[in-house]
This record gives structure tokens, sequence and C-alpha cells, in this order.
């Protein structure tokens, strides 16, 4: 869903979710860049916060990504913002809770600036 935007991170007021590929080399590229923003910025990812969530490979490129990454495992299924994160394709009926919480919000605000008049 994400390929003709060209969405690689997501980030959500101090959050940020970086994808990639499933390989060493890829999981290689994420580390540099945070290094090198750390060493910009003076910023660093909270360890204890941080998680990675592997789907997909097999046991030996997952146990080098956690050596490398020194984050937590993350175990799907999990939501974040009140979605589901699924380590596979969305398919219509995963967007309906997203759906029901754009049209929940757009009642309240509209409800909110309409008079009884």
């Amino acid at each position: 869903m994400c390929k003709k935007v060209k969405l690689t991170h997501l980030i959500f007021a101090d959050d940020l979710m970086i994808f990639c590929k499933g390989n060493l080399a890829s999981v290689n590229r994420v580390i540099e860049a945070l290094s090198h923003f750390s060493a910009t910025t003076g910023l660093e990812a909270n360890m204890e916060k941080s998680s990675v969530f592997l789907a997909g490979i097999d046991d030996d490129t997952r146990n080098q990504i956690i050596k490398r990454t020194r984050f937590a495992v993350g175990e799907f299924s999990i939501k974040y913002l009140d979605l589901p994160l699924l380590p596979k394709k969305w398919r219509k009926t995963d967007c309906w809770s997203l759906i029901d919480k754009i049209t929940q919000t757009i009642k309240v605000t509209y409800s909110k600036k309409l008079s009884y008049a």
C-alpha cells in the first residue's frame, strides 16, 4: 500500500517506526542512519522503549539482527494508535477500525460546530 508514496518510516509525536527488508545489510544501514542522526543532533533512541519486529526470516538472520540492534523483540499482534500492526499486507477488513475511527472523529468534530438553529 505504501509503494507508490515510497513510505519507509512513520513518525508520530515522539515515536518513530522504521521499516526495512529483513536482512542484515538493510538493518546495518538503518543502524548507521540512527548513529549518524545521533552524532548530528545529540538525540539518542531509548533502548528500553525500542523494539524490533521480525517476520518471514530464518532463525540465523533473526539472531544476527537481534544481536546487531540490541533491541527487545516485539511480538505480533500489537496495536499502535489503536490500530493493528500486522506482519502481512492489510486486507479490507483490517482497515474498518481505522475508517470507523475517522468517521467517529468527523461526527464529533462537526456536531460540536453545528448549532441547533
